[in-house]
């Protein structure tokens, strides 16, 4: 769906029950050049896609050119300056729901106006462009969770930038080692055998995995088991038999872990399951 505004071209994107995804397009013959005040009403993440701008709330000022990004708070007051030597700006927002505002401030607690791009924000707004083309609504609501963790961690973030063309590199292997775990969780994987699958050392794979996915590879693996298990179990399968299907080879250590992260035991979480599909 487009929109055009007073100045610029509003492109809906994508709209999930967690976050609304839009382009927004000035248009160069409706450019007003100068600063502009608005009060914003949401909480805003954005990528600044092309040109540049400025940028001020408060006592904070800043100018940000092509590959920044910036946060806006609602009931804030922001300062937007546009200028005829600086092409017209080009931005894809994050635009999250209202219900989750508490949320937003306590991960975006220590965030600044314009956070550092970090090596994990970089990988997160590279793997935006794919979820947004499979319109996967349930995948783009957990990237968004992964985007606020992210610019929560940023500014304890010290790694050097990668340059973009070592960024996409590192991107797609880590990207296709997140999807097979996704779609072969079952199976048994090593540090090794997950690194040789993208021909890179295991050491230099467990650093990179880590840094742009924001865990260990293990950990994200436990976490795609655990989220297969839950569904599983919801849908009524026994419990022994989810264990195995989802990857673990322990009993015990499956009952254990799978309580630590849910909060309640695997036959709990079945028999919820199965209330669930008796009341519908």
């Amino acid at each position: 769906m487009k929109k055009c505004g007073r100045m610029f071209r509003v492109d809906t994107l994508v709209r999930t029950s967690m976050v609304t995804v839009l382009r927004t397009a000035h248009i160069p013959e409706l450019m007003r050049y100068g600063t502009e005040e608005e009060d914003e009403a949401t909480h805003d993440i954005t990528f600044l896609e092309a040109g540049g701008l400025g940028l001020g709330t408060g006592d904070e000022e800043c100018f940000l050119r092509e590959g920044s990004m910036f946060v806006q708070r609602p009931e804030a007051v922001y300062r937007y300056t546009h200028s005829r030597d600086v092409a017209p700006d080009v931005c894809l927002t994050v635009r999250l729901a209202r219900e989750f505002d508490n949320a937003c401030d306590r991960e975006l607690a220590t965030c600044d106006i314009a956070p550092r791009v970090t090596n994990r924000l970089a990988y997160l707004r590279w793997r935006l462009a794919s979820l947004l083309a499979s319109a996967d609504s349930n995948a783009i609501d957990s990237w968004s969770a992964d985007l606020l963790g992210a610019l929560r961690d940023s500014a304890g973030d010290t790694d050097r930038v990668h340059r973009a063309s070592q960024l996409r590199w590192y991107a797609e292997r880590v990207e296709a080692v997140r999807l097979m775990l996704e779609e072969r969780y079952s199976e048994r994987h090593s540090l090794a055998s997950m690194a040789s699958s993208v021909a890179i050392s295991p050491f230099q794979f467990a650093r990179i995995f880590r840094r742009l996915a924001g865990r260990p590879p293990h950990q994200f693996l436990l976490e795609v088991r655990l989220e297969a298990a839950r569904s599983m179990l919801l849908d009524g399968a026994a419990v022994t038999s989810v264990c195995f299907d989802s990857g673990f080879s322990s009993l015990s250590h499956f009952i254990h872990t799978f309580k630590r992260r849910f909060g309640c035991t695997p036959s709990a979480m079945r028999r919820q399951g199965i209330k669930r599909t008796g009341a519908a």
